[in-house]
């Protein structure tokens, strides 16, 4: 078969298919046209511009683009872009150095004007050097596969296919992989595994020389020098196959005639079998679809917004319309409230935005583009804050520069600056300015002499000294190397904008928008909602009978939680839950719940997961009755003339207080069994025709519960085991906080975080004087929740950890470094409470508190420490017979510690206090305060 294979490929050659356009005109004529309608279309909306330079561009694109005969790519990512914005799929504004091309503005493929901006062309089609025009265009996540549709029905399912993508055996897979077939032990070839440096990129032969243990294995070890040497042979090879995330090809006949496919025997769909670069190599032209979690988001914040404007007879919104000046945009971008703005959410940009404190559209464009390593280790990123801020003098190299730079306060930033530096300056047009900046980036010295030589006798024939020419030269190489993309950086900088203005305006909306958008990870969830009530918005908890899938704003204003993100409860069962109550009004108990739905889809795990979310807890009747709370009382209150004493934590004459809902969620578990078992006889019954003995009824259609079903009564759960069951299925505590139990008895010894981060700056160390040992030696003491926890590796070797504790109040980061680490390894456990006393200092940089730690606690080891005694309070009407015994019994295995014991007798009004010896002194942990609670008040003093 090999032999009888011929085929001559011709490379180089661009093959587009062909798009229909009317019989009445040809290609260029139709494009042309298009162009023009659309300049005048999108002018129409500002009146104020002069037509005659944009028309003078848009004529020079036109030609140039007639000329590269490309008409027909513009076209085709025309036609797409219009069907989706048609059809309710949101568009990116644009991305790359397309968003420079008026043509591409006039046709819908992007919305930005390039002109008012000063967005160079030439940055995307250069007429000196031919290439192929490539648009990425950014969907909406949950359209974009519905656009790809679109294009395959359009074009024939023949003609398009996604590109594949291969998975190459790297360095540690291929070793492992070898190891396996030679049938050598697991461990031993794990440890050679492991003994490749874990960076990206790195081979085989990379290894041998950075890792000397490896080197040496390899001379030493005949298997290890067969495993790796087999390794090398294979390494690179395409182990699997996979599919570009947005590659796209459209072919002008059927896909065949140009390369081979590859479909999985699993499914249908077929993908190219070249790659990416390959499948261009051959003339077929790539497509860029690519998703944008920010499009939906915006997508799901305005359609809300718009629903609510339109109730209240207001115009809707359209983001692209938006003035570029808003102020309360700007003043939220200044406070770095920037969480869930897009690309400028991370630590390290928050920092940049505070220094820079953006206060024009521009600024934005500059943030993107300065937020690279190149810029930021370079000091351009130092030099630009400065200059904005006019603590330092704006100093351009030649005044022809100062119109071009003047944006950047004199630091050359973009590429097209570049280019129009060599076009002023050197006499370079606009194409052959891109060539220079292609070869700057290249550095390649043959053709950087030739380019110098060009500069500076273009700057003499102006009158330029051969000095200033030379300097501005290496001024542009220089600054080369950090020059970004001005027309990408513009085109998502109007996305970062937009999303600023949604979160300053529409809050509620926005962040509903934000949650939603990542339901299906946890942590994110719980991210997002700490920003969210910091933001002074509310979040009501899960409710079966007011949520939706996602979450959403009520007409007040408030959150309510998506059901979407309790974990265990998917989008089937959500919909039916919805479906039957908008069919059939709220649901008034479990029961009733349970014999509504389809319990195959809202099964047991469903009802687990709903319950221990809270989800059920706004049934008018808890399973017990008010009154049945009493039962779970450990003492009444006592009224011989003593003080009163509840040993109940919180008012339990409101049925919305934790220990009622320990009680319901408690009976709701207990209870499911028997649920589940009555709405399977229900559903017998009703397919039967036979009255339901339970009592339900259908009337007309909706259906009520009569039944006086009794739950099943179950203890109640404590606050803890409520709390654990809300984390395990939303990854965080709704109804409460763990630490609230331990508040009372920690302020005798630690600070709040929210009252150490709101304390005047100088009240701790600062940055500059930390080494200022008469502040910085002074420790404060902190408790809270380990809620995330990473470890890194120092410079010298040794290991750090740095948690986030969260007290309820504020959250903050404390540095476990190496000689505190060792000791107190086995208490760094997430979601454990810990007590830390250490150095708080506030970084003036950053404008955030550092927390170092110099020792940690348990709560039972802060206790050993800080505690004066414990008192037990008795009265003698609840002292019986046993009552000492019982004492005695649990007191005795916690005896040993270093906390004395003191009793408040009361009895008629008279009271005596009694310290029992020092053989009775105890060791206080969770245990014993909890199992004496339950019978004898208890308090811990300090």
């Amino acid at each position: 078969i090999a032999k009888r294979c011929n085929l001559t490929l011709t490379l180089g050659k661009s093959f587009l298919p062909n798009f229909p356009i009317p019989t009445d005109t040809t290609a260029d004529e139709f494009f042309s046209a298009e162009c023009q309608k659309g300049l005048k279309k999108r002018l129409q909306d500002n009146p104020d511009v002069d037509v005659t330079l944009y028309e003078a561009r848009l004529t020079l694109e036109i030609e140039t683009i007639l000329k590269m005969e490309f008409p027909g790519y513009f076209l085709i990512v025309a036609d797409f872009i219009r069907w989706s914005k048609v059809n309710d799929i949101p568009v990116g504004p644009g991305r790359g150095s397309g968003a420079g091309s008026l043509v591409a503005y006039a046709l819908n493929i992007t919305d930005l004007d390039p002109i008012q901006h000063d967005l160079l062309f030439e940055r995307f089609l250069n007429p000196e050097r031919v290439s192929m025009p490539d648009f990425d265009i950014d969907f909406c996540m949950e359209g974009r596969d519905r656009v790809i549709d679109y294009v395959t029905e359009k074009y024939g399912r023949a003609s398009v296919a996604q590109i594949i993508t291969y998975g190459k055996m790297a360095a540690r897979a291929v070793i492992r992989d070898v190891g396996r077939v030679l049938g050598y032990p697991y461990g031993f070839v794990d440890k050679i595994a492991k003994l490749i440096p874990f960076e990206l990129g790195v081979t085989l032969t990379k290894a041998l020389k950075d890792e000397p243990q490896l080197a040496a294995r390899y001379e030493a070890e005949d298997e290890v020098k067969t495993l790796i040497d087999l390794g090398m042979k294979l390494e690179g090879v395409p182990k699997s196959a996979g599919k570009h995330a947005g590659g796209v090809v459209i072919s002008p006949s059927v896909l065949t005639d140009f390369t081979p496919l590859y479909c999985e025997p699993s499914s249908t769909n077929c993908v190219t079998q070249l790659d990416k670069n390959d499948v261009e190599d051959v003339g077929l032209v790539k497509f860029d679809f690519l998703g944008l979690r920010t499009l939906t988001i915006m997508h799901w914040a305005i359609t809300a917004i718009n629903a609510r404007r339109q109730t209240q007879q207001e115009s809707p919104i359209d983001l692209l319309k938006l003035p570029l000046n808003d102020e309360a945009a700007f003043d939220l971008l200044k406070t770095c409230e920037t969480t869930a703005i897009f690309q400028l959410e991370s630590s390290g940009i928050k920092d940049l935005v505070r220094r820079l404190q953006p206060n024009s559209f521009d600024d934005i464009v500059a943030l993107v583009a300065l937020y690279r390593p190149g810029p930021l280790q370079s000091g351009m990123v130092d030099d630009f804050i400065n200059r904005k801020h006019k603590r330092a003098e704006v100093i351009y190299p030649h005044p022809l520069l100062a119109p071009i730079l003047r944006p950047t306060y004199g630091v050359i930033l973009y590429q097209e600056q570049v280019m129009q530096i060599a076009q002023v300056m050197g006499g370079y047009t606009l194409g052959s300015a891109d060539i220079l900046r292609r070869a700057m980036g290249k550095k390649k010295p043959e053709e950087m002499a030739k380019q110098r030589s060009l500069f500076v006798n273009g700057a003499e024939q102006q009158g330029i000294d051969v000095n200033i020419a030379n300097s501005v030269f290496n001024l542009m190489e220089m600054f080369a190397d950090y020059g970004f993309n001005k027309s990408h950086s513009a085109a998502y900088a109007l996305i970062t904008y937009q999303t600023a203005w949604l979160k300053a305006h529409y809050p509620a909306e926005f962040m509903a928008a934000v949650l939603s958008s990542d339901m299906d990870k946890t942590e994110k969830v719980v991210h997002f909602i700490a920003d969210t009530k910091k933001m002074g918005l509310t979040i009501l908890p899960p409710n079966i009978n007011t949520c939706q899938y996602y979450f959403t704003v009520s007409k007040a204003g408030e959150i309510l939680y998506g059901l979407g993100a309790i974990k265990g409860v998917g989008q089937a069962a959500v919909a039916l839950i919805i479906d039957d109550r908008e069919k059939h009004g709220v649901y008034t108990d479990l029961f009733n719940f349970c014999q509504r739905l389809d319990t195959r889809k809202v099964n047991r795990k469903v009802l687990e997961a709903l319950i221990r979310a809270g989800a059920m807890d706004i049934f008018e009747t808890y399973p017990l009755g008010l009154k049945a709370l009493e039962k779970y009382l450990q003492y009444e209150t006592v009224t011989d003339g003593a003080p009163a004493v509840n040993i109940l934590n919180e008012d339990n004459n409101n049925p919305h207080t934790s220990s009622a809902m320990g009680i319901a969620r408690a009976s709701f578990i207990g209870s499911i069994d028997l649920a589940l078992k009555n709405a399977e006889q229900h559903h017998q019954t009703k397919t039967r025709g036979q009255m339901d003995l339970w009592g339900f009824q259908d009337d007309g259609g909706e259906k009520t519960s009569t039944s006086q079903i009794n739950y099943v009564a179950k203890n109640a759960w404590s606050d803890e085991e409520r709390l654990a069951g809300e984390k395990s299925v939303l990854g965080w505590y709704i109804s409460g906080h763990p630490i609230t139990r331990y508040e009372a008895e920690l302020a005798n010894f630690t600070t709040p975080i929210q009252q150490l981060k709101t304390a005047p700056q100088n009240t701790y160390a600062t940055k500059k004087n930390y080494a200022d040992k008469t502040k910085s030696e002074k420790l404060v003491t902190i408790a809270g929740y380990v809620i995330a926890l990473r470890s890194v590796q120092t410079k010298s070797g040794k290991r750090a950890i740095f948690l986030t504790l969260d007290d309820r109040t504020a959250q903050i980061d404390v540095a476990v470094f190496s000689d505190v680490y060792e000791k107190v390894r086995e208490l760094l456990v997430k979601d454990h409470l810990l007590i830390v006393a250490g150095e708080v200092s506030f970084d003036e940089y950053t404008e955030q508190h550092k927390f170092i730690a110099r020792e940690v606690q348990h709560l039972n080891q802060a206790r050993e420490k800080y505690a004066k005694y414990l008192r037990l309070t008795l009265h003698q009407a609840q002292i019986d017979a046993n009552f000492f015994a019982v004492l005695k019994e649990t007191i005795a295995p916690f005896c040993g510690g270093t906390c004395p014991i003191i009793i408040d007798y009361w009895h008629e009004g008279v009271n005596a206090h009694l310290q029992l010896g020092q053989e009775w002194q105890l060791k206080l942990t969770n245990e014993l305060l909890s199992t004496l609670s339950s019978f004898v008040p208890v308090k811990v003093e300090y």
